[in-house]
């Protein structure tokens, strides 16, 4: 699943935008267009929108205003070279949480999104081991790094953290993160290899967990209010 769909014409920019921010951690959609941008959206509905407004079948309010009616608490940014005063505040009156002017600097985007994901639920992040994870903006921090789970890191780590402390059998982990996978599951080396992953943020030494424990031939479970 998507977190943030990019909305943008330009082919070079679009493709450069897609790499940059899958290099912070993001899992990325890319549209062209406003047809391709709706069908995306209802299939993904990402955390994050980033819109631009000339787009070749329509305009990025007119899709602002879509995308909302999906889902209302869409974060929607405008990226648009379209940036009178009046676009402004029109967008900003759609419900976008912020507006950004084309030329444009990439770091500014980053850390406006990643400012975004910092505010957007400081009510709900839950401390993990060494770790505070924040599981609707997708962001795991510790005295060391701060990090962007990717989609199905950061759903295994809620999956389990709710169940805690029954364990969580691999079938079950497969039917929640791969629901509509049929023909090619993962192997469980798959699972195994996210599990090493949350266990570098969460624990004080990954080579002996404390926190994140595996129940050899069954699942994993998260032992909670482990320092």
């Amino acid at each position: 699943m998507a977190e943030i769909l990019l909305v943008e014409d330009d082919l070079h920019l679009r493709e450069a935008l897609t790499e940059a921010l899958s290099q912070q951690g993001y899992a990325m959609e890319a549209a062209a267009n406003c047809e391709e941008a709706r069908k995306l959206f209802e299939k993904q509905k990402p955390h994050f929108a980033v819109l631009d407004i000339g787009l070749p079948d329509g305009n990025g309010f007119e899709l602002a205003q879509d995308l909302f009616y999906l889902k209302p608490d869409l974060k929607l940014l405008f990226l648009t070279a379209m940036a009178t005063p009046e676009n402004r505040l029109r967008g900003l009156e759609l419900g976008a949480v912020d507006y950004i002017a084309k030329p444009f600097h990439l770091k500014e985007l980053i850390l406006r999104l990643k400012n975004l994901k910092a505010t957007d639920e400081p009510a709900n992040r839950v401390k993990i081991g060494i770790a505070e994870v924040g599981f609707k903006s997708y962001i795991i921090k510790n005295k060391i790094e701060e990090k962007t789970l990717g989609h199905r890191e950061c759903k295994l780590l809620e999956l389990l953290y709710e169940r805690s402390p029954n364990v969580v059998s691999r079938e079950e982990i497969f039917e929640r993160l791969w629901p509509q996978e049929t023909d090619k599951l993962p192997t469980t080396r798959t699972i195994d290899n996210y599990i090493v992953k949350l266990r570098r943020y969460i624990e004080s030494d990954p080579a002996k967990p404390q926190v994140l424990h595996s129940v050899w031939g069954v699942g994993y479970y998260i032992k909670k209010d482990t320092p």
